[in-house]
């Protein structure tokens, strides 16, 4: 949550769909930090996890102007699809984890 205010303002100088492919690569390059330091050292699980933090919240940011660049006057109806979406998509993943 800290760097959202740093993912925010740097998607002031890229184009949304460049910020969410860029996101998306860092974050898989950063699971694989987790993924393959994890039981080596501590210092790859903060690094990990200071990583998948701004890069998740850089791709959330860069979802929402991409959504809200859509139509300004089916945002109200845009934005609820949006948080029903992702808060469906919050609830499903720790199910598939079992």
């Amino acid at each position: 949550m800290v760097m959202g205010l740093l993912s925010g303002k740097l998607m002031s100088f890229v184009r949304p769909w460049t910020g969410m492919l860029a996101s998306t690569v860092l974050l898989l390059v950063f699971q694989a930090v987790q993924t393959i330091g994890g039981g080596l050292h501590v210092s790859a699980v903060i690094i990990a996890s200071i990583g998948l933090d701004s890069f998740r919240q850089t791709q959330n940011v860069s979802m929402v102007t991409t959504l809200f660049n859509i139509s300004m006057s089916a945002l109200s109806r845009l934005n609820a699809l949006f948080v029903l979406s992702v808060s469906n998509l919050l609830a499903v993943l720790p199910s598939c984890r079992r």
